[in-house]
């Protein structure tokens, strides 16, 4: 090991990647190109069914149409017991009245990894099987100890399970000052101030409450269909800064972004200005999307409206729901994706640098086949490993019975897959993908995870009143490239247990990957925070990072079909530990803890 502090600069992000040139062409409304069948080398195998995952979500919908049962619930993707297998926890709803019996609930459930793509219910034991109406999903070690713990929003309080490290849960949410009681929705830990823990941003949705639940639809014909968002009130949202002794205190206001009201539905924390500090990009409903930049001291400016993101190219207002931020370009600076609704389009915000955003999604041919379609959870995610990351997009419709209101929409939709073809992207055709993208669906939730640690990511989607898919990668070998994959772990020690915040750069032969640990993405979702990078054939892969608390080292010589645990030193100007084949050794990263 060859291991060296270094000096970080913008400069070194901003240098153009060999992998896929920028695009910044004169908007265009030309078709999206397509891959057939067999074309491309992104495929996947549906495994639920043989998986002993008999999760079935829960909407809570009815006659009465009760809001929140239209927008689903989240998936969370977290290794709880540390043996190196990645586990899955399911929120689900409920009926409403919530005061009143619910005879047929299950509750969240809790699947333990054991291997092979067989998974265990061990919410019982686990401690965390909740009964209310459960929405998002954010996992992070706010208590520093090593397990990751879960974060639930809610209608009705928010919870936070702390993981003992014994396989158990204890809920602390109401003893950490986390409960609050408002339609919660995504959220993402964070460390916004730098001082080594987790934070908390929780988005809220609107004023609803099932005693004020609006009739929406044709009375005439007797039809009901759930109201618009622009009936409901928008929320203040919340920022919980850790008290790092067990408790929460909620900051909104001392952090200066408590001026805004919005119906927040995904949030993702990434540092968008490389300027070493994590920002906040959050996507609303039928209002201007937020995008905080984080100025230091604890704060962030509202950057919103200057920067481009808040609306389309047209200045128009969507109805915001999953979010993510990654660089798609290779220029080392993150792009912001938000999915939306019917007859608009999915946005993507091409990063210009200097907090400076242009709406690409036309140019870069995103936009066209994601008008028909209503997006929910989404991950920018390199797919098919060939250093480039890749779009992939859960769609399903609120509304089961458009029909009778004379309306020629589908509830079940298509998922999409674009691949990213260096200065555009090309939709992968049906079933192209393997056989569950020739199907419909209600999507809503989606999370990734390397579920069997072969070096992809798997694809975890949550389907409306239905069973989850897993979805295992199968990718094809790209000839052109032959690149192999590599497995990171980072572990703070200075910084955040989790690393979230941290910066990478990942050089092998002329192969260069710009990656951030985020917080939060997706929709109500949690996604691995592993990073898988790609190395250019069998040449070594040498590695910048950026810590979250500033300082900087360089790794040489990590080989490709590899796992590493890369541990933050204790002291500045100190190497980090490194630890070799973490993930697949018996004690897999609980010897790191």
């Amino acid at each position: 090991w060859v291991v060296r502090s270094r000096n970080w600069t913008a400069t070194d992000a901003r240098t153009a990647s060999q992998i896929a040139p920028s695009s910044r062409a004169v908007l265009s409304n030309a078709a999206p190109e397509t891959e057939g069948a067999g074309d491309s080398p992104i495929h996947f195998t549906l495994m639920t069914e043989s998986s002993g995952i008999v999760f079935q979500h829960r909407s809570g919908n009815s006659p009465e149409r009760p809001f929140p049962a239209a927008n689903g619930s989240g998936i969370g993707s977290l290794d709880y017991d540390l043996d190196g297998n990645y586990d899955l926890y399911f929120a689900t709803g409920r009926t409403f009245p919530l005061d009143q019996p619910d005879a047929v609930g299950s509750g969240n459930r809790l699947y333990r990894n054991n291997g092979h793509w067989k998974f265990a219910d061990v919410t019982a034991a686990a401690g965390v099987g909740h009964l209310g109406y459960s929405a998002g999903i954010a996992v992070g070690d706010f208590d520093s100890d090593g397990f990751p713990d879960i974060y639930v929003s809610c209608f009705g309080p928010n919870l936070l399970y702390r993981n003992c490290g014994d396989g158990t849960f204890v809920s602390v949410g109401e003893a950490a000052s986390v409960n609050d009681s408002r339609w919660g929705t995504s959220a993402a830990f964070l460390d916004y101030d730098g001082d080594g823990e987790l934070d908390i941003y929780s988005c809220n949705y609107a004023e609803w409450s099932w005693e004020t639940n609006r009739f929406c639809g044709n009375r005439m014909r007797g039809v009901r269909i759930f109201c618009s968002p622009s009936s409901v009130a928008p929320e203040r949202h919340l920022l919980f800064h850790n008290e790092a002794d067990g408790t929460f205190r909620e900051t909104l206001h001392d952090a200066g972004i408590d001026t805004r009201q919005g119906r927040g539905q995904g949030v993702v924390a990434a540092d968008v200005n490389l300027d070493g500090l994590i920002d906040l990009y959050v996507g609303n409903d039928l209002q201007p999307n937020f995008l905080y930049i984080n100025v230091g001291g604890g704060r962030f400016r509202d950057a919103s409206d200057e920067s481009g993101a808040a609306y389309d190219r047209a200045g128009q207002i969507h109805a915001g729901m999953g979010v993510d931020a990654a660089d798609m370009n290779g220029d080392g600076l993150p792009e912001l994706f938000v999915t939306n609704f019917e007859h608009e389009y999915n946005t993507y915000y091409e990063n210009s640098g200097h907090e400076q955003f242009q709406d690409a999604s036309e140019s870069v041919g995103l936009a066209a086949a994601s008008r028909p379609w209503v997006g929910w959870g989404t991950a920018l995610v390199d797919l098919d490993g060939d250093g480039a990351r890749d779009v992939i997009v859960t769609n399903g419709h609120t509304d089961d019975n458009l029909s009778e209101m004379g309306r020629d929409a589908s509830y079940e939709q298509p998922p999409l897959v674009w691949r990213n073809r260096g200065r555009r992207f090309e939709l992968v055709g049906p079933g192209a993908a393997g056989p569950y993208f020739a199907k419909r669906y209600p999507g809503r939730a989606l999370s990734i995870s390397d579920l069997d640690n072969d070096g992809d990511p798997d694809v975890i989607i949550g389907h409306q009143d239905s069973c989850p898919a897993l979805l295992r990668n199968d990718r094809a070998p790209v000839p052109e490239s032959q690149t192999n994959s590599i497995t990171l772990r980072f572990i703070g020690r200075l910084s955040n247990r989790d690393a979230v915040g941290t910066s990478l750069k990942l050089e092998s032969g002329t192969l260069v990957t710009y990656h951030q640990i985020r917080g939060g993405g997706s929709y109500l979702s949690a996604h691995d925070l592993r990073v898988i990078g790609i190395c250019d054939g069998s040449q070594p892969a040498n590695l910048q990072i950026r810590w979250p608390r500033g300082f900087e080292s360089r790794v040489t010589g990590l080989v490709s079909g590899s796992c590493y645990a890369i541990i933050e030193p204790h002291d500045f100007g100190q190497s980090p530990r490194i630890v070799e084949q973490f993930c697949t050794t018996p004690d897999g990263i609980r010897r790191l803890k």
